[in-house]
């Protein structure tokens, strides 16, 4: 049985027997007063103990007894019994080792370690809720285990978390707040599953590494600004739109640099006239159901995107409404490509987007075509007449 010692005169702390700490703080914080308890002791850990919620603090005015003290504490233990983190309770602490959170919380407070050191966290199965602005600016934050238990992700939840590198939705989460992960420009992908229904204005927005993004089924609406990025430093490769979106906000993709989109939706959905502002949109690719072409081909704005039924290679006729008898594989090019449906000697012209003619020859039937020196992107294949659109990836 664990036993606790306090040498009160002498300020000095002993756990089972191991090193004697000196008490650096103490006091009470429990939202009934006596009923939590706190200790901070000379190896930078502060512990609480108790039994029921923890008091709630404010800026200015209300700070956590231990703030004055905020940056020697370095580790957070959190007794089982408590239920409650309060608001703002570790605002700015150091927290460079680690917090233990035990399975008796039910709840995270609003702004509870905002602007913190904290570079971990587990949170258990026992959380129901996280309030607004729980982890905002957590600059050393890097990986978060949500639990299976919320079912929002609150406003500015994690926004400003810079060096947050990876985010496991779970499945029980149905929305997705204002600003949840903006600012977090470490994120290379994300996943959002179908039991989401929204994704809030500016929810990933400055997100600059942002690669690919999958949009589950569940969801209806993307807010304002969702995904927009000034400052991208990586290319948001594909954006995949689940099939029960019906409509998407205002520059949700504003300057977002989109090369590829897949949309599962059968109706088009609906669009702000800004909801791709800066995109080249006459520069990405959008796959659609087969069934819904024409739809898509008529819809405003999403008209100028190259468009191709899902399932179809890129590399075919530029009028989609007719049967190609020639084509290019493989559908992304790499470092080479052959034309298909040609049986005799040929004369090829290769633009770019521009305009520009990059390569002109004759090939014949099955010949290997050098592509290794055209950069990335988007060219027209001129073939006996018909056009097929390539596309040139990475190498």
């Amino acid at each position: 049985m664990k036993k606790l010692f306090f040498i009160a005169l002498l300020g000095i702390v002993t756990v089972n027997g191991a090193k004697a700490q000196t008490i650096i703080a103490s006091g009470f914080c429990g939202a009934q007063g006596n009923n939590l308890s706190w200790i901070l002791t000379s190896d930078n850990v502060l512990t609480i103990n108790g039994s029921g919620d923890m008091q709630n603090y404010y800026l200015w005015d209300n700070f956590a007894p231990w703030h004055s003290h905020r940056s020697n504490v370095r580790r957070v233990v959190i007794g089982n019994g408590v239920t409650s983190i309060g608001d703002y309770a570790f605002w700015e602490c150091n927290l460079s080792m680690s917090v233990t959170i035990p399975n008796s919380v039910t709840r995270i407070g609003e702004f509870t370690f905002a602007n913190s050191a904290l570079n971990y966290v587990t949170i258990p199965n026992s959380v129901t809720s996280i309030g607004v602005g729980a982890f905002q600016d957590c600059r050393s934050l890097s990986v978060v285990n949500l639990p299976n238990s919320i079912t929002t992700i609150a406003d500015d939840t994690f926004a400003g978390c810079m060096n947050l590198m990876s985010i496991t939705i779970p499945e029980s989460v149905t929305s997705i707040g204002v600003r949840a992960f903006s600012g977090c420009h470490g994120l290379h992908s994300v996943t959002i599953p179908n039991s989401v229904i929204t994704i809030g204005d500016f929810a990933f927005a400055d997100c600059r590494r942002l690669g690919s993004v999958i949009i589950g089924d569940g969801v209806t609406t993307i807010g304002r600004s969702a995904f927009e990025n000034h400052r991208a430093q990586r290319a948001l490769g594909e954006v995949t739109i689940g099939r029960n979106v019906t409509y998407i906000g205002e520059m949700a993709f504003f300057l977002a640099p989109l090369t590829l989109i897949t949309s599962y939706a059968l109706i088009p959905p609906s669009l702000d006239e800004t909801t791709f502002a800066e995109v080249r949109t006459n520069e990405v690719i959008l796959f659609v159901p087969e069934e819904s072409l024409e739809l898509y081909w008529s819809a405003p704005i999403w008209q100028d995107f190259w468009i191709f039924p899902i399932g179809g290679g890129i590399g075919t006729n530029v009028n989609e409404t007719q049967a190609s008898q020639v084509f290019v594989y493989p559908s992304f090019v790499t470092d080479s490509f052959q034309i298909g449906g040609i049986k005799e000697d040929t004369h090829i012209t290769v633009s770019d987007t521009n305009g520009r003619i990059v390569m002109q020859r004759v090939v014949a039937p099955n010949e290997v075509i050098s592509a290794g020196h055209l950069p990335q992107g988007m060219y027209f294949v001129n073939i006996n007449g018909e056009t097929v659109k390539i596309i040139k990836s990475g190498m």
